[in-house]
């Protein structure tokens, strides 16, 4: 790996390896997903640790891979003194907005030419409404029953965007007080876990696998790393040798996933893997170029982790509606039917919209931040220096 990527935490050069990461979390979830509509759920969850694979759980690994990369950005933002929250939030939207707006609109139109919907037009609407405000988790825990399944992935984008809506108010705050900042961060990752423990058998599984204060440890772990891996530079000799034990941890997590009892993602199988995923992305961010971490470079797994949020938005109502058109299909056919339409809409999506929504987020004075955190000089502002 160059130079430039080496020095990825401190920069705004991507780490490979996260996305790799993301590639190998991304897959994970299809995996799950297509459990529960494509192929038959006995012939692999009856499968001891081969069913690990087909659990899912795993989405902790983006809280915490995207928690850590925007808080960066904001911090480089905040020390340069250009720090926006005004910014900030227009580009999670046109970030994420694009791709929901256009499933939302390849369903209305499914429902219009294909089988007769199963959710009213009012439950769509307000399915729909509260997709695109991000206030699709809190919609999901009172109306389960109203509303549309095949959008029931995006509770994460959700928990995602309300945490961020606090994020850079709490860092412009806290920037320079950093240990109160961790010792803060730290107390709401323990909170979450503790009310994990005691809410489960109050209130049930339903409610808090889906709000916030349940399940943000992942993203408070991503900031928290983003605001203390800096400060980290000596005695990184043994570095290699943990990440290499992580990535094995991580492994049998996931082996084990099945044979860690019921709801595992919310008990101690889930806080293991925040544990050692936080500790592998922080690993990985501090030695990028070790050998230890040269699969997750591997071209395939950083090509779908670049995708995954493309793949993320589009896999999961494709699986519902494929099977539920098909069940009286051979699994086999269901699932190439499904892959099938899956992979051209992520081509198409990466793109017409990823590709000009990024270009549009680097190329725009108002929403452009140079790698130094610095935002460029309105157009013409030269000329009026001189």
């Amino acid at each position: 790996m160059s130079e430039a990527a080496a020095r990825a935490p401190h920069g705004a050069t991507r780490v490979a390896a996260l996305d790799g990461l993301r590639g190998i979390t991304i897959l994970l979830v299809v995996l799950g997903h297509g459990t529960v509509y494509l192929w038959p759920a006995t012939a692999v969850l009856d499968v001891p640790y081969l069913r690990g694979f087909f659990l899912g759980g795993t989405v902790t690994v983006f809280f915490i891979v995207g928690g850590y990369v925007v808080t960066r950005g904001l911090v480089r933002e905040l020390e340069a003194g250009v720090c926006d929250p005004l910014r900030f939030y227009l580009r999670r939207l046109l970030r994420l907005g694009p791709q929901l707006v256009l499933l939302c609109t390849a369903l209305l139109l499914v429902d219009q030419v294909g089988p007769e919907p199963t959710r009213s037009a009012e439950q769509t609407r307000d399915s729909f409404l509260h997709v695109l405000t991000y206030t699709w988790n809190v919609y999901l825990q009172d109306h389960a029953l109203d509303a549309r399944g095949d959008l029931g992935h995006l509770w994460y984008l959700s928990v995602q965007q309300q945490v961020y809506v606090v994020l850079p108010l709490f860092l412009a705050l806290l920037i320079r007080r950093r240990a109160l900042s961790v010792l803060l961060l730290a107390a709401g990752i323990v909170s979450a876990v503790v009310l994990r423990f005691v809410l489960v058998p109050e209130i049930g599984w339903w409610p808090v696998s889906l709000r916030v204060l349940t399940r943000w440890d992942g993203l408070l772990l991503g900031v928290l790393l983003a605001l203390v891996l800096p400060r980290v530079t000596r005695g990184l000799r043994w570095v290699p040798a943990a990440l290499v034990v992580s990535l094995v941890a991580l492994v049998a997590l996931i082996l084990t996933a099945g044979e860690s009892g019921e709801l595992a993602f919310l008990r101690w199988w889930g806080l293991a893997v925040l544990v050692v995923s936080g500790a592998l992305v922080g690993l990985i961010v501090l030695h990028p170029g070790t050998g230890a971490i040269r699969a997750l470079t591997a071209a395939p797994l950083t090509v779908l982790g670049r995708a995954s949020y493309s793949i993320y938005v589009w896999h999961f109502p494709v699986f519902w509606f494929v099977g539920t058109q098909a069940q009286d299909w051979f699994w086999y056919a269901r699932a190439m039917l499904a892959l099938l339409i899956v992979v051209p809409i992520v081509v198409v999506m990466e793109i017409f919209v990823e590709r000009p929504v990024r270009r549009l987020l680097a190329e725009r004075p108002f929403f452009r931040v140079r790698a130094d955190g610095t935002a460029p000089a309105p157009a013409g502002a030269e000329r009026v220096a001189m």
